[in-house]
């Protein structure tokens, strides 16, 4: 019985280093990467930053006058993205579908050209 429940817990503890060890390598190649997005009010100039293998940060730049909306959807979107590493599965939000879109649909493009 001791020896089934050892066997577990080593079993159990070298999947568990195998799998930290995965996620910490990332899924990216490091540096900037750039792309256009398209939104109701212009365009928007999307930077995505990948340090580590992992996306860092996300800037959306836009001469748009919206009235705050934009910032909005910035304040809500990058940081889910930015925390399931990718913009699959991140809804766009309610009200701002055409800008969230664009961010969405940006970010993809950037990360394409970052892909190992």
């Amino acid at each position: 019985m001791m020896k089934k429940i050892i066997l577990s817990m080593v079993i159990v503890l070298t999947l568990g280093t195998a799998l930290i060890g995965c996620g910490a390598e990332g899924a990216y190649k490091d540096g900037e990467y750039k792309a256009k997005g398209k939104s109701r009010n212009g365009e928007m100039n999307i930077t995505v930053e990948v340090a580590k293998g992992k996306i860092k940060n996300i800037k959306v730049e836009s001469d748009e006058k919206d009235n705050g909306i934009l910032d909005g959807v910035k304040n809500v979107l990058i940081p889910k993205i930015i925390r399931k590493q990718s913009t699959e599965g991140v809804d766009g939000v309610t009200g701002a579908t055409i800008s969230s879109k664009a961010i969405l649909k940006g970010v993809d493009e950037a990360l394409a050209g970052a892909k190992k």
